[in-house]
């Protein structure tokens, strides 16, 4: 399987699946790139525009790829919790695969969990 040439070819300002404006890239790694954006159709509150990073697939493969896909996106759709983003919309296009969640504001696991670790007590 080849790698995605599309991934990480979204630049600020761009808009994706016709209604998210890119305004900033949030961070990046193996399963793909996540973004800020503004939903232009709900007078522009913010979202999560999650590009994922599948490699291209042989032709006959994409149906089914695409099927599964977008069956494990309605499922996690229909999942709620206070501490779960809510998957809000969803979409194969070509060979690219988006998630747009709920956008929540604050700092990274990273950096959280640096937080804890720099505030933990030891008792010898």
């Amino acid at each position: 399987m080849l790698p995605n040439p599309s991934i990480g070819c979204i630049n600020i300002g761009d808009i994706i699946l016709g209604r998210y404006k890119i305004v900033e890239e949030l961070g990046r790694g193996g399963f793909g790139i996540t973004y800020k954006a503004i939903d232009t159709h709900l007078k522009g509150k913010f979202c999560a525009v999650k590009q994922l990073n599948i490699p291209q697939l042989p032709r006959e493969t994409v149906p089914k790829v695409k099927e599964l896909f977008g069956r494990e996106c309605e499922a996690l759709m229909a999942l709620e919790h206070p501490q779960i983003p809510r998957i809000l919309d969803y979409k194969a296009e070509d060979n690219d695969y988006y998630i747009v969640q709920e956008f929540i504001d604050g700092g990274t696991l990273d950096k959280e969990l640096e937080s804890v670790a720099s505030h933990r007590v030891f008792w010898v």
